[in-house]
């Protein structure tokens, strides 16, 4: 089993059943997100981890506001009306489409992913 599938892992309450959202697991200091369509093995499913000093700024950031000073640590979120690609400083890019990160945006909307939320 690897140590993804152990994580607990959670998607914004907007999202509807199937296996099409983002995902989110707070690990100590590093905050993970995933795509959960990837049908891949567990073990090497893409991942973009945040560290939890960044995480309120990449929140910000996915309510479509401009980070001055831009950090590394924050990855990079390109939108469009097809959906968003959120990418890290390695270039592990996860893909997701308009109604995933809607619902997403939703949920950080409703304070669903701030670090004392879970």
């Amino acid at each position: 089993m690897s140590s993804t599938s152990r994580r607990n892992w959670f998607k914004s309450s907007f999202s509807d059943s199937s296996n099409n959202c983002v995902e989110v697991a707070f690990d100590g200091d590093v905050v993970l997100v995933r795509d959960d369509k990837y049908d891949g093995p567990p073990d090497l499913q893409p991942t973009v981890a945040v560290p939890a000093a960044a995480w309120p700024m990449f929140l910000e950031s996915a309510l479509g506001a401009e980070i001055q000073g831009g950090s590394i640590a924050v990855p990079d979120i390109a939108t469009a009306a097809a959906g968003a690609v959120v990418r890290d400083a390695v270039g592990t890019a996860l893909e997701f489409t308009a109604a995933e990160w809607a619902a997403f945006v939703a949920g950080v909307r409703a304070g669903e992913f701030t670090l004392t939320s879970v």
